[in-house]
C-alpha cells in the first residue's frame, strides 16, 4: 500500500472524455471530485470522500489506470524505448503513470486523456488522430536500435501493450500497427486470413517489409469516433456497478461465442481479457463487439486448453467445448476446408473434428 507523502506538492488532474470532464483527481493526496460518473472511463474506479481508505484506494486505481496507458517494462526493447524519449526507466505504477502523465496519458484505442487543471488545452490539440505521430519510434519499437535524432517527434501513444515488439505508423493519414518477432508474423497473419474466408470479424494483418524485416501490419480499427474497452476493463465497471460480466455481455451473445469458436479454430492460445472487448462512442454508449485480433499465438492450443474468455464469465470449459457450444450461432456448412496455406492443415483438421 503507497503511503501518503504530504510534503509532495498537490497536483490537480482533469480526466477527461474528449472536452467533457469526467472527475478531478488531486493525486498526492488521492481526492477525488466526480463530474460526471457516466463519463468515467470503464477501466477506473474512483470514489469521493475524505477517508483515509478511500483516499489511498483513490491513488492506486488512478496510478494503475494511468500506468496501463504506457508501455509495459517487460516488453522488448521497451527500456531502450523509454530511454530514446528521455524518460525514467520505471516499475512502480506510480513512475509509469508519471510518465504517462507527461503524455496526458493519450492512446489510439479511446478519447481519453488525463491533463493538469491549469494547462488550457483542448481534445483537438491533442488527439493523436488529428496531429501527427512521427514514425521516429517505430525502429526502436521493432528492431531496438535507436537511429533517429527527431526524438522530439515521438508520439504520445506508448501504450502497445504485450511482450512482442511492436510500433504505430502513420501513413497516407491513416495508422498501422506492425508487429514483428519471426514465426508470430506468419501465424498472424494466416490466422486472419484464414478466419476471414470462414466469415469471421477479424483484424486484417498482412505481410510489411520494414528495413527488410517481415512485421505484420493492421490498420487501427479505432478512430475519434469509435474507442475500445477491453474485456477485463468492462469487467472493472461491471463489478463496481455490482453487475454481472455474463449479463452485461448478454447482447452480444453471438459475437461471444463465435470468437471462442475463432480461436479454437485457429489454435489461439492467448485470448487474455486484454485482447478482446466492445467498441464505444464519444458519448461512451458501447455500439458493437470489436473485431478479433492478435493472432501471434494462433496454432499453439491443445483442445483441452482452457478456454480464457469463459473463465472470465465464471465457467470452466475446454475451448474444443467452447466452440461446440458455439455452432448453434453458425451454419456449419461455411466451414470450408481450406487450402494453399501453411497452417491450413491444422484449421482442416479442427473443421473436420467439430462438424
Amino acid at each position: 500500500m503507497e503511503v501518503m507523502n504530504i510534503f509532495e506538492q498537490e497536483v490537480a488532474y482533469s480526466i477527461r472524455l474528449k472536452d467533457k470532464e469526467a472527475a478531478v483527481v488531486y493525486r498526492n493526496s488521492g481526492r477525488v471530485e466526480i463530474t460526471h460518473r457516466e463519463l468515467m472511463p470503464y477501466g477506473l474506479y474512483l470514489e469521493e470522500g475524505d477517508d483515509f481508505d478511500t483516499r489511498v484506494n483513490n491513488k492506486e486505481n488512478f496510478n494503475y489506470w494511468c500506468s496501463t496507458r504506457l508501455l509495459t517494462l517487460d516488453r522488448r526493447y521497451a527500456k531502450e524505448l523509454l530511454n530514446s524519449c528521455g524518460l525514467q526507466q520505471a516499475r512502480t505504477d506510480k513512475e509509469r503513470a508519471s510518465i504517462a502523465l507527461q503524455y496526458y496519458c493519450l492512446t489510439l484505442t479511446d478519447f481519453y486523456w488525463v491533463v493538469p487543471i491549469n494547462e488550457v488545452r483542448d481534445w483537438n490539440s491533442v488527439s493523436l488522430h488529428r496531429n501527427s505521430l512521427s514514425n521516429a519510434v517505430v525502429d526502436l519499437a521493432l528492431k531496438g536500435s535507436p537511429t533517429v535524432t527527431n526524438l522530439h517527434l515521438i508520439t504520445s501513444d506508448l501504450s502497445t501493450s504485450g511482450i512482442a515488439p511492436k510500433a504505430w505508423y502513420r501513413e497516407n493519414g491513416k495508422f498501422y500497427l506492425y508487429k514483428g518477432d519471426e514465426d508470430a508474423v506468419t501465424k498472424e497473419v494466416e490466422a486472419s486470413q484464414i478466419l476471414q474466408r470462414l466469415g469471421f470479424n477479424v483484424v486484417d494483418y498482412s505481410y510489411r517489409n520494414y528495413d527488410n524485416e517481415l512485421v505484420a501490419c493492421s490498420e487501427c480499427f479505432t478512430n475519434d469516433n469509435t474507442a475500445m474497452v477491453t474485456a477485463e476493463e468492462f469487467n472493472v465497471w461491471a463489478m463496481n456497478e455490482g453487475r454481472g460480466l455474463k449479463e452485461e455481455l448478454r447482447k452480444w451473445e453471438v459475437e461471444y461465442h463465435l470468437m471462442n469458436l475463432a480461436d479454437y479454430l485457429v489454435g489461439n492460445s492467448d485470448r487474455h481479457s486484454g485482447n478482446w472487448g466492445l467498441l464505444f462512442n464519444e458519448d461512451r454508449m458501447i455500439t458493437s463487439f470489436a473485431p478479433l485480433m492478435d493472432f501471434n499465438h494462433a496454432f499453439e492450443s491443445a483442445d483441452d486448453t482452457l478456454c480464457l474468455p469463459a473463465l472470465m464469465l465464471g465457467e470452466h470449459k475446454t475451448q474444443y467445448e467452447a466452440a461446440v457450444e458455439a455452432l448453434q450461432f453458425i451454419d456449419k456448412r461455411k466451414l470450408n476446408i481450406i487450402t494453399e496455406l501453411k497452417y491450413s492443415d491444422f484449421v482442416n483438421e479442427r473443421i473436420r473434428r467439430i462438424r
